[in-house]
């Protein structure tokens, strides 16, 4: 199996909706959307990767990027650890100098209490790119079992759930459905004065 096929397998695996956006316009603008078990995805990929032949893993932050002749050598780790390499790719994610927002304050951090990746935006924009910050939207983490959804819009998965990969692997059978609620400016103004 090549790495590149692993996201779709293990997107198939863990799914519990799956869902084409916009069918309602033509087909280039479909949109295919999958649901997945936070906890399985995370351990199927983690496995996969791990029984991936030649792959070696090392778990630090990286804070610059190494050049030299004008060519990328490797990179260098907040413990200043050097690694190099003949290729380098970054996958930042929403990472670099990453910010959190919560009603009208804000500090650095990550994805579920990660911290902020720092260093890194400095060092790409000493090689000339340019940065800027992009809202990512993500929705609240909630328990599931503190709602009503009697008074939400559920969003039931597609009758023939399709998949992500060109695998055997088994479509999804049962689905979960998603569910929208809408907030009001009360609870907007709830929020800012809580916060």
């Amino acid at each position: 199996m090549l790495l590149e096929e692993a996201s779709g397998i293990v997107s198939d695996k863990s799914a519990i909706q799956f869902k084409m956006l916009n069918q309602s316009k033509g087909p280039a603008m479909w949109s295919p959307r999958v649901q997945s078990d936070r906890m399985m995805f995370a351990k199927i990929g983690e496995t996969m990767l791990e029984q991936t032949p030649n792959l070696d893993f090392y778990q630090d932050m990286i804070q610059d990027i190494i050049v030299k002749d004008g060519q990328v050598k490797g990179v260098m780790t907040s413990l200043g650890i050097s690694i190099h390499a003949h290729t380098v790719v970054l996958t930042n994610g929403t990472f670099l100098n990453g910010l959190i927002h919560i009603g009208e304050k804000n500090y650095g951090g990550g994805r579920a209490g990660e911290k902020a990746s720092t260093g890194l935006t400095q060092s790409l924009e000493s090689l000339g790119f340019e940065s800027g910050r992009m809202k990512t939207g993500t929705p609240p983490r909630v328990d599931g079992r503190s709602l009503d959804y009697s008074v939400m819009d559920e969003q039931p998965g597609d009758a023939n759930p399709s998949k992500f990969s060109y695998t055997n692997t088994k479509s999804l059978v049962e689905q979960r459905s998603c569910h929208i609620t809408y907030t009001s400016l009360e609870v907007h103004d709830m929020s800012k004065n809580r916060f």
